[in-house]
């Protein structure tokens, strides 16, 4: 009919548990790194920008990762990071939230 628009249909709703949001992040980033069987492991210092794109998160939580004990390496007045240290390091829980109360 004129004038009737044709929206695209809505994108379908997704749930994921934590730990396979975790699963899917890590195999992206492995991926991304080239970590896959027999691949040899990247060890380049990338920027926390170059971080955030590959973990699929902002520059800020890559900011407060790293203030919570991230593997980072610091050059002159910011810092680098290696992402399979960091992916590891995520994988190991480490850079989970805090529960309510605790420091």
């Amino acid at each position: 009919m004129p004038g009737q628009r044709n929206d695209p249909p809505d994108p379908p709703i997704v749930l994921l548990t934590e730990s396979r949001l975790r699963a899917l992040v890590g195999e992206a980033v492995a991926d991304a790194l080239g970590e896959r069987e027999g691949d040899s492991p990247r060890t380049e210092l990338v920027s926390g920008s170059e971080l955030a794109v590959l973990l699929g998160v902002s520059r800020t939580s890559v900011h407060r990762l790293r203030v919570r004990g991230m593997p980072a390496v610091p050059i002159l007045d910011t810092y680098r990071f290696r992402p399979a240290e960091c992916l590891a390091w995520l994988q190991s829980g480490q850079g989970s939230e805090p529960e309510d109360g605790a420091q």
